[in-house]
């Protein structure tokens, strides 16, 4: 008998020293979502404001399908959703920050480079519409900080490759 095939060794990282986070108003290859060299940089570089990301994931319903002949009931993959998401940003004591660029019921992609903006390296693009920007106000020790909540509108894409530079 063969042996089964190993797992790939991941090659581990630190993700907060190289993750880029872009707003990117339009992809022109909606179905597929690759986006090019040209509509990045047409997007706005959100990684330097970021303080904290909440969501962003795909989730999976089960779907049971019971038999009357067993008594153990089976399930098949169901609906498919994203989790709520969010960005939060810090703020500027007179405006000057993310909502200069993001405002309630904006259209747009919200494109993950977990590896850095590195041509060839796997991104995500969430297809997201701007739900909320709200103040987050704190008796802490904390920076005045924005949250802002998106809705996921389609199926995001995932390990697009990211476009080299022009």
């Amino acid at each position: 008998m063969a042996p089964a095939t190993p797992l790939p060794l991941a090659e581990r990282f630190f993700a907060p020293e190289i993750t880029r986070v872009f707003w990117v108003p339009l992809i022109a290859a909606a179905a597929t979502l690759v986006y090019t060299r040209a509509e990045l940089d047409a997007g706005t570089e959100l990684t330097d404001e970021l303080a904290d990301l909440s969501g962003w994931t795909v989730t999976g319903a089960s779907i049971a399908t019971p038999d009357i002949k067993r008594r153990f009931t089976g399930s098949i993959p169901g609906r498919q959703t994203a989790a709520d998401s969010s960005i939060t940003f810090y703020a500027d004591l007179k405006g000057n920050d993310v909502r200069k660029v993001l405002t309630s019921g904006m259209n747009g992609n919200v494109v993950f480079m977990d590896g850095g903006d590195v041509p060839a390296s796997p991104s995500d693009v969430f297809p997201a519409r701007v739900n909320t920007v709200g103040k987050v106000r704190s008796v802490g020790d904390a920076a005045h900080q924005l949250t802002v909540g998106f809705t996921i509108t389609r199926a995001p894409k995932v390990d697009i490759p990211v476009p080299a530079a022009a």
